[in-house]
């Protein structure tokens, strides 16, 4: 099979997105001298602040344009909790609830001072969900597997030594090769995807390594739209909801830049305007 198709090129970034969670989530707690309030915190001004008034306002709209009556009790509470109890009024969301499910798994692991075994008992929790062959709940998926690649990206850069991130690598490369060998007979359906996220975790400490030692520099412009892509993530749907109405019966080659640009214009609106002012707030 390809290494990754193109219908894959745009599901990718949700692979790539976890690997740099399970790096960044470490990168950022590890060493900081932080409280497990200080963490809590930390996450729900990053995450959920952001969040809610995009979650409120889809739940909003489903609830009186849904032709079937609005969304379920556990529908709404999964769209303003976040939590794996149903699938969230806005779509892209339910990657969030991955993320809430791990960064409880880090607060408990972590905080208590047993992560590393808590660690093991997840990669093993995952591997027998996948073994068995029954649906896992959200945190024992095969896709949760990608914060642990990060993580694992996170400990060769943290150790420092170039040998440790040279194995790293191999073995993050190693499991890639044989994501994709065995994807089409294990019945892993995402093993492009998964495969990708390896490599990529397998690049992550070098390219980080690479930056902190100024081997490469990254443009001003990309800095700011990675500031901004959590923003973009949240709200480039939005727009869709009004421009496929209006644009009805266009050529796709007219209709995908049009929506392409307002959402990413409708991101850095919600990033300047919402995100940033947000992210200053002091919880106490």
């Amino acid at each position: 099979m390809p290494f990754i198709s193109v219908t894959d090129l745009g599901r990718v970034g949700v692979d790539l997105f976890f690997v740099l969670s399970g790096f960044i989530i470490l990168y950022a707690t590890a060493g900081r001298g932080r409280s497990c309030r200080d963490y809590v915190i930390a996450r729900f001004r990053r995450i959920y602040l952001p969040y809610l008034p995009v979650g409120l306002a889809m739940a909003c709209y489903v609830f009186i344009w849904s032709p079937h009556g609005g969304i379920p009790v556990r529908g709404w509470l999964a769209s303003i909790t976040l939590l794996p109890v149903a699938e969230p009024a806005l779509n892209v969301a339910w990657t969030l609830q991955h993320e809430v499910v791990f960064y409880t798994f880090v607060a408990i692991g972590f905080f208590s001072g047993g992560w590393r075994a808590g660690l093991a008992i997840w990669i093993m929790a995952i591997l027998s969900f996948w073994l068995i062959g029954i649906a896992a709940p959200i945190g024992f998926q095969l896709i949760d597997s990608e914060f642990l690649m990060g993580i694992a990206a996170w400990a060769a850069w943290k150790n420092g030594k170039r040998p440790v991130i040279l194995a790293t690598s191999a073995a993050l490369c190693l499991l890639a090769i044989g994501i994709v060998l065995i994807g089409p007979t294990a019945g892993i359906a995402r093993s492009g995807p998964m495969a990708t996220a390896a490599v990529f975790a397998a690049l992550l400490p070098w390219l980080v390594l690479a930056e902190k030692q100024r081997l490469i520099s990254v443009p001003r412009t990309l800095s700011f739209l990675g500031d901004a892509s959590y923003s973009i993530y949240l709200v480039h749907a939005l727009p869709l909801l009004f421009l496929i109405k209006i644009m009805a019966g266009s050529s796709w080659v007219v209709i995908l830049p049009v929506i392409g640009l307002a959402g990413l214009a409708a991101g850095l609106a919600y990033h300047m305007l919402v995100e940033r002012p947000m992210l200053k707030w002091n919880i106490k």
